[in-house]
């Protein structure tokens, strides 16, 4: 929360300069280009939330005024949130001066939930869902691979498929793609990144940690551990 905060603050304190303020977990790859390209289809002038909603995207909330339960919408931090310079302003007289950051903190709600209860539920501005946003909470390995170059987001973690079973929650490339191995790439994101962007001075500073990437024989089931 005190991230999040840190980071809003920031932003504002540069408002003049920037059009979006973009916010995502760390465990997120962002496709810079295609983030542009999706940003430049809104009017930054206008209020505009953007993002993917969770599965379970109404989040119950106690209200400040009448004490009863409340429910709104929120994009997730881990597939990526933007709001427009427009909205960013509405939400200022909220964020701090009203106590909702340190009502969030007190109640251990994170940061993309506070959020969204600003602007879904006091602002009234629902959230743009971004089918090409996506998060750890969705199996990574769905995508189908001639797709991803158009993906803004790509996250990676661990899902769980079952009540006892998790599995490694990471892109699928197909055997002949060049790729690192997982003993040195296991979130993909050296592998994801040179596949998009091969010829790229990040992709060379990989090549030049980890050597040129390789065809690997790898299984094509996805791993599953018991827990």
């Amino acid at each position: 929360m005190c991230t999040v905060q840190a980071i809003f603050n920031l932003y504002v304190s540069k408002l003049g300069h920037f059009k979006w303020f973009c916010l995502v977990q760390d465990n997120t790859y962002v496709n810079v280009p295609m983030l542009v390209h999706t940003l430049r289809r809104y009017n930054y002038h206008e209020s505009w939330y953007l993002g993917r909603r969770p599965v379970y995207s109404l989040q119950p909330m106690r209200s400040d005024y009448n004490k009863d339960n409340i429910t709104f919408q929120y994009a997730t931090e881990n597939s990526g949130i933007c709001i427009s310079k427009a909205l960013v302003k509405e939400m200022i007289a909220f964020w701090d001066k009203k106590g909702y950051l340190k009502r969030g903190r007190e109640t251990n709600i994170s940061g993309d939930i506070t959020i969204g209860y600003v602007i879904n539920y006091l602002l009234k501005v629902p959230v743009t869902n971004i089918p090409e946003f996506h998060s750890n909470l969705e199996p990574m390995w769905e995508i189908d691979q001639r797709d991803i170059p158009k993906q803004v987001t790509i996250s990676w973690g661990e899902l769980p498929i079952a009540r006892h079973f998790i599995t490694p929650n990471t892109i699928l490339l197909s055997r002949k793609t060049l790729q690192y191995p997982k003993t040195v790439d296991p979130s993909r994101v050296y592998t994801l990144h040179c596949y998009l962007f091969p010829n790229s001075e990040g992709c060379d500073r990989i090549k030049a940690k980890l050597g040129p990437p390789s065809a690997v024989i790898a299984k094509s089931a996805v791993p599953v551990r018991l827990v």
